[in-house]
């Protein structure tokens, strides 16, 4: 296709803008099957006292480069949502709309709704709350540039292929393959194009770039680290939440260098080769040790002798 975007973006601004209007698209329409917190969906599970939707909306809320936000909910959270937008004055937020069946459904109904002046759109998992103004940036940049761009992960596994899930057929080259994640971010006309004629075909797509790729794009990778999740399974959420209270707890006592690491106890944490190279130079003195016990979440200090 050669690079014919970025040259056409320069000249599509709207009211002085010195960037091509971008609309984002949160989805935050997810059932949440895989998610166990009682009564609560996974977007609105409680980080720091904030449900996990608001910490997303508010990164592209903080993001110069996004003059809109379309969020998709659930057809009885659609009030909720809206709620939010008051309580946290999330400004950006023009339309709250209700999604689909599947992830490829609501994409395509949070778009449909993207202003008339939209030539960008940004599509984010509602529950990747750990995404950052700098990383969505650097993505919406990088798709003016190329016409599409998704933030990525390379990988760190040694990945295996198996046609009938019983045995290993391949090792794929894991430096070639790449964890992709959101946001992801297209032209407008790419991205309708793409999403209608998937409907048209009856194929169904797993993330928005597929969209792109039945086309013939190319969807350039932006580097991310490994901390962008997705709130998906149970142990996901006390993750994300003990990382930040711990960093929130280690930052206000004069730590000069830190570092999350997850493990049972200190056997296995001994048991990584990182951690294990890190515990013997002494380079951390002290550690916050997060435990959950009897559904209470706990924090205490421990010296951590080389």
């Amino acid at each position: 296709m050669g690079n014919i975007f970025s040259s056409a973006a320069k000249q599509i601004f709207r009211n002085g803008n010195k960037h091509p209007f971008t609309s984002a698209v949160v989805l935050c329409a997810g059932t949440g099957e895989r998610f166990s917190s009682g009564e609560i969906t996974k977007q609105n599970f409680l980080i720091d006292n904030i449900p996990v939707c608001v910490h997303t909306i508010r990164a592209f809320e903080n993001t110069d480069l996004i003059d809109e936000i379309v969020v998709v909910g659930r057809r009885d959270e659609l009030d909720l949502l809206g709620e939010y937008c008051i309580t946290y004055k999330l400004g950006k937020v023009t339309q709250i709309v209700e999604g689909g069946k599947t992830r490829q459904e609501s994409s395509l109904a949070g778009f449909d709704m993207v202003s008339d002046d939209s030539r960008y759109v940004c599509i984010h998992d509602g529950a990747r709350c750990l995404v950052t103004p700098e990383l969505i940036e650097k993505t919406v940049r990088r798709a003016y540039e190329s016409g599409a761009a998704a933030a990525a992960e390379r990988s760190r596994d040694t990945v295996k292929y198996s046609e009938n899930g019983e045995v290993i057929d391949e090792t794929l080259d894991r430096d070639r393959i790449w964890l992709v994640k959101t946001p992801q971010v297209f032209m407008c006309n790419m991205y309708r194009a793409g999403a209608y004629m998937a409907k048209k075909d009856g194929v169904a797509v797993t993330d928005d770039c597929m969209l792109a790729e039945r086309l013939g794009f190319k969807v350039s990778l932006v580097e991310c680290g490994s901390d962008n999740i997705k709130i998906t399974y149970p142990g996901d959420e006390i993750t994300a939440e003990a990382d930040i209270r711990a960093m929130t707890m280690a930052a206000n006592c004069g730590v000069g260098l830190l570092a999350t690491i997850h493990a049972q106890d200190r056997a296995e944490l001994e048991g990584k080769p990182l951690a294990r190279m890190l515990l013997a130079s002494g380079a951390f003195a002290q550690a916050i040790v997060i435990e959950n016990r009897g559904g209470e979440r706990t924090y205490r200090w421990e010296v951590l002798a080389p």
